[in-house]
């Protein structure tokens, strides 16, 4: 269905701008009673030259357009991903802490690690590694 959806865009974008060079075309050739247009000698190369500078300059806009873009693009995915990373870690800790709590629980190390700072008035990274016996 999508596929459809972008055809048909581009058909109804071909449909119009076919629709307006023939408008222009026509009102080019009705109504011609402005100034007479006067021939500008011109050769091949002059002609490519112009149309190699447009392209130039065109593409160029583009370019910096697209990198416009880029970057503010990059900064607005940055800040919803930190968002969305946030977010999740809230929702998903009081789970994960309850089961390490449990797994720990177990397996004897929160008793001992609660022992430990109920004893010896820290944990072992509180004095450095140095026991007091």
């Amino acid at each position: 269905m999508r596929k459809l959806y972008e055809l048909l865009k581009i058909v109804i974008g071909v449909v119009v701008g076919a629709g307006l060079v023939v408008f222009l075309n026509v009102n080019l050739h009705l109504f011609n009673s402005g100034a007479a247009v006067q021939t500008i000698g011109m050769s091949y190369a002059d002609l490519a030259a112009i149309n190699l500078t447009v392209a130039t300059v065109v593409l160029g806009a583009v370019a910096l357009i697209v990198g416009v873009v880029a970057i503010f693009g990059f900064q607005i995915i940055r800040a919803e991903s930190v968002s969305n990373a946030e977010k999740r870690v809230l929702e998903e800790m009081p789970e994960i802490l309850k089961r390490e709590l449990g797994r720990m629980e177990k397996n004897g190390q929160l008793t001992s690690a609660l022992e430990r700072a109920l004893y010896s008035g820290g944990s072992e990274e509180d004095d450095g590694g140095k026991s007091a016996s």
